[in-house]
Formats: C-alpha cells, structure tokens, sequence
C-alpha cells in the first residue's frame, strides 16, 4: 500500500529514562520574574479524586449522554500486563513484515513506532510492579480505547498507519502524565489542602486528560465508517482531523506543563523551606545544648525542683497575710534587704515558696535558693555553692537573642577556654567571680535574689555570703534581698536595721486553722486517724485543740497528728481525747518525746 504523508508535524517522544519524564519544561514569560513563588491560596483536596472520572464526566457535557463509551472499550484496561502483551505482539508481527510508513515526509520503520509505544507502556507498567505504577482505576479507559485502536491499525495498516502515530504520542503521554499525577499526590499525600499553583495544575491536567479521550474517540468514530467511507476519508480528512486533534492535545499538554513547573517550583521551595526549619532545628537543638551545658559548668543545683516540692500542697489563700503586709508591699518597689524571721516549725519555707511563686507570676526577675542542712546534698549549705546558683539563674534569664553578646556570657567563656588552653579543666567561678558577674547582670534590669533558711547555711562560712550580699545590693543598684532565717544570733546581728517581718501566731492564725482542717480531713479520708471512724464532735475537738496549742508552728500540729495517727497506742476515741489533754507544748518537750520512742523502739546490735 502506498505510504501517506500525514502531517508536517515531527512529535519528539524518544525519552530514555523516567527522570526525563518528571523534569518541568522551561516556561519562556517575559512578564514573570522566575523567583517568584505562586501566592499560597489554599484549597480543600481530596486525595481519592480521579482526575481521568473528572475528563470523563466533562465529555459527558460536552457530548450530551453518558453513554458515549464505546462498547468495544469495554471492560476497561485493568490488567497491565496483558496490556504489554497485546503491545509487545503488535510489535513482533510488524517485525515479521517489515511494514514502514511516513511520519513527518520521512519513512520509518513501523517496528520503531511500536519500539516506542512498548517502551511508554513499560514505563507505565514495569515488570514485577504492576500492582504499584500501574492504576486500573483512573487510567483504564484510556488504555482500553488505545488498545481497541492499536489492534484496528495493526490489522488494517493500509487505512490507519497515520493513526498510528497519534497513538504512539497518545501512549507516551498517558505515561508521561501518571507520572506528574503520581507527583503532585505524593507531594499532597500528608497534608489536607492544596495551593492555587496546585488547583491549576489539576484543573490543567483534567483538561489534557479530556482532549486524549477525545482524540480517542474521534479515531474510534472514523473507524466506525464504512470501508467505503474510510477509504474515501482516509488521505484527506485523517490528516486534517488528527492534526487538529493532537494540536489541541499537545496545547493541553503545554498548559499542564507550566502549571507542573509553578508547583514544581512551589514544592521545591517548600522542601527546601522545611530542609531550612529542619536546620534551623537542629542548629537550635545545638545551642539549646551548648548554653546547658555552658549553665551546668556554673551550677548544677536544680533549684526550680526544689521549689516545687516546698510550693507543693500550699492551701489556697495561705500566706496572703505576707503579700498584704505593708513593709512587703514597700519592698517590691524598693532596692533592699526584707528579713522573714520566726521560730522553728513556723512555715519560713513555704511562705517564702508562696512569695517566689507570687513574684514569678507578676514578672519579676527572680533568681532563688533553698539552703538545708543535709549530709546528703552538703551543696546546698555553702555560700559559694549558693552564689554560683543564683549567678546561673540570672545568666538563664538572658533573652536567646542576646545569650551569644552577653559580656558575662563572654568573660565566662573565654575564662574557660583559656584554662582548656593551659591543658585544665574549667572550674566553676569562685566566690568574686560570681558577685563580679551578678552585679554586671543586675546593672541594667530589676532583679530579686530569695534566699530561704539561711540558718542552714554552714555557720563556719556564711559570713562569706553575709558579705556578698552586702555587695551585690546597693541603693544604686535595681537589686532587692529576700531572706528568711530563724533568729540565730549572727544572722541578727547582720540583718539589724533591714526590714524585717517576724511570723507570730497573730499574723498566720487563718493559715494554720487551714492547715489543720486539711491535713486531719485527710489523715481520716485516708484512714491512718481511728481508721476513718471519727465522729464530727470529736474531729471538732481535734481540730480546736489544734490550733489553740499550735501557737503559729506548722511543724507541731504536723507532729501531733502523727502521733495521733499512731495506732499502736491510739486506736479509740478514748485514746485520742485523752492525747490531746496530755500533749506536749513545746517543741523541745515533743522532740524528746519521739526521741525517746526512737530509742524505746530500735533494736541496737
């Protein structure tokens, strides 16, 4: 048969590889500046859509009926593999014959033709992954229809061999397409919406989807003539109806090309806005760990832990005495020493716990320090051990975006790599470091420094700290004290003349009739008092004899519900009314007593 010249029109498809098919093609806009980044309007994007459902259903309008499928399409594709084979036999028979036609005024083998088609549809159904690339349900009708046709052309070359090209175009671009598909809904697959640049690009893809159905068929029709008519139509209105039809399928195709490379670009700047946040992160994670490190090389006394515990089960409204008092109030706003004072057992503690949770709560810069006495945590009783806490308080409070170019920051750190210089092991400051470096910290913000139970601070040496504070708050300085002590001799003699707050049993009266309601309220809900069988008049009489004894001393009603509670020796109503007629007042007199029961109870070897 005569070969026939159908179309001017060369379409390039050797691609090698898949990454040639996934690579944005270059968009030539003058008016477009190539960095810009679509505006990121978002829309809802539904990962089941089927965009080739969305083709189908705009012919659907555009033709009227639903019915326009052709039955020969039917069943649809859904099987890749015998898709190949009906391509790799078509190939295979053209081989045996040596068929050629004319594309573009030059002849090519139809072998290579088919060359192609084989290599597109590997493409998109690879071997042993079929179940993966190939998608019976949004790509099947367009295969069913190219396979119908290619087994049309085969047989009757001599009437369809320019189909043939379209149809290897046609193969390539389904492939070329899933693949920009697959993309955009990996790209989306984690998240619930789409940009514009991502609605564009599927409203674009639809629209080439549609025009390849259409142009499918359009070829299905002219086959459905009559010999007669097809051969009549075959030179000139083939040519004329496919080239205007794969003009239209390759403009769709153009379109969807520049929306793929607006969000490929949208997606490239997107990743690497996340590589950037995710840098940033770990830089961040970096510096997180190199300024505690750098914190922990001046103090690892954990502070805020301690206050937690001392703050723990604080009764609402308790120590509002203190917040209200007037010499409190004037001390806030003052740069001075305020004293809490008062008698062992008397709720020092938990009231200066109340007064650094208040303090904190209205925004004042506070750095703290819980002293005890305690061979287990003997840190916590020495004044350079204290001085370094409260230094690293205060260097903690530094904003981030200042921690670098803080010149105590610095003098820290060059200290400290010099001393690595000399092959030693940074130490941590000493005594005039930290005063040196607090007072360089509280030059330029109002700092309060909390110092609770400083009679556990090792008597022998807190002169050391007496003097340290004496430094660091000074009438120019915005630097105010708070500490709390018993009354023990040179603690007095040092802290003579500052304001001073002594607790007595007039000023915490409401806090321990709170206390005692709570914690014999518990003792009996928890069973340890009677076993729970108390009765309301004596819970009365417990609690009024309570806080008429307890003179102001938490520690005391603490240790008298503790005995109360010992069932050994308490276990009627009887028993405890006549505890509560014997008990001990002072604290020496209870403290003997549990000594006592000490000695009485443990066995000596």
């Amino acid at each position: 048969a005569p070969k026939k010249v159908i179309s001017d029109q060369t379409f390039e498809t050797d691609v090698t590889d898949a990454k040639s098919l996934i690579e944005p093609t270059h968009v030539d806009r003058n008016d477009e500046d190539p960095n810009d980044i679509p505006e990121l309007t978002l829309f809802v994007f539904d990962p089941k859509t089927n965009f080739w459902q969305q083709a189908i259903e705009s012919l659907n309008i555009e033709y009227k009926s639903e019915d326009w499928i052709p039955d020969e399409w039917k069943p649809l594709e859904r099987d890749g593999p015998q898709l190949l084979t009906v391509v790799v036999e078509a190939r295979d028979d053209c081989l045996k014959r040596q068929w050629g036609v004319k594309i573009g005024g030059t002849d090519v083998k139809l072998r290579e033709v088919l060359r192609k088609i084989v290599n597109w549809v590997k493409k998109f159904v690879p071997v042993g992954d079929t179940t993966v690339q190939f998608d019976p349900v949004h790509a099947a009708l367009p295969w069913a229809g190219f396979r119908f046709l290619l087994q049309v052309i085969v047989n009757e070359l001599d009437l369809y061999d320019g189909l043939l090209e379209g149809l290897e175009r046609v193969s390539w671009l389904i492939s070329y397409t899933s693949i920009h598909e697959r993309h955009f809904r990996d790209y989306y697959a984690n998240i619930s919406q789409q940009t514009s640049s991502g609605n564009q690009f599927t409203t674009s893809l639809v629209s080439l989807y549609k025009d390849i159905l259409k142009l499918l068929y359009e070829a299905h029709k002219f086959y459905q003539k009559s010999v007669a008519a097809r051969v009549a139509l075959s030179i000139t209105e083939t040519g004329t109806w496919l080239t205007n039809a794969m003009k239209t399928v390759e403009d769709a195709k153009s379109c969807m090309e520049d929306h793929a490379q607006l969000l490929f670009r949208e997606n490239i700047h997107d990743k690497l806005k996340k590589i950037l946040d995710s840098l940033n992160d770990v830089q961040s994670r970096q510096k997180d760990d190199d300024r505690y490190t750098f914190l922990q090389s001046i103090s690892g006394i954990q502070c805020s832990v301690h206050h937690k515990k001392n703050f723990t089960g604080v009764l609402q409204d308790t120590g509002n005495w203190l917040l209200e008092d007037p010499d409190f109030i004037t001390w806030k706003e003052s740069n001075s020493v305020l004293w809490l004072h008062g008698i062992p057992g008397s709720g020092k503690t938990k009231l200066t716990a109340i007064l650094i949770d208040h303090l904190i709560k209205e925004d004042h810069r506070v750095a703290y320090f819980y002293c005890i006495r305690d061979t287990k945590e003997q840190e916590r009783a020495d004044p350079v051990e204290i001085l370094r806490a409260i230094l690293r308080q205060l260097v903690s409070l530094i904003p981030d975006e200042l921690f670098d170019d803080d010149s105590v920051v610095k003098q820290c750190v060059k200290e400290r790599e010099e001393t690595k210089k000399k092959g030693e092991k940074p130490s941590a400051p000493d005594q005039d470091q930290c005063v040196k470096w607090i007072l360089q910290l509280t030059t330029q913000y109002s700092t309060t420094i909390v110092i609770d139970a400083l009679d556990e601070c090792d008597n022998h040496t807190r002169h050391h700290l007496f003097k340290a504070l004496t430094t660091i708050v000074k009438p120019q300085s915005p630097v105010r004290i708070f500490v709390s002590s018993r009354d023990d001799q040179d603690i007095v003699q040092h802290l003579d003349g500052r304001k001073n707050i002594r607790i007595d049993a007039s000023k915490n009266t409401e806090d321990i009739r709170r206390f005692v309601q709570n914690e014999i309220k518990v003792a009996i809900d928890e069973k340890r008092l009677l076993r729970g069988n108390v009765k309301q008049e004596l819970k009365e009489l417990i609690i009024d004899k309570l806080q008429n004894g307890a003179q102001g001393m938490f520690l005391w009603v603490t240790l008298q519900i503790a005995a109360l509670c010992d069932q050994r020796r308490i276990n009627t109503a009887n028993a405890v009314k006549q505890r509560l007629d014997t008990m001990p007042e002072p604290l020496s007199t209870l403290y003997a007593e549990i000594y006592e029961e000490i000695m009485q109870n443990f066995d000596f070897p």
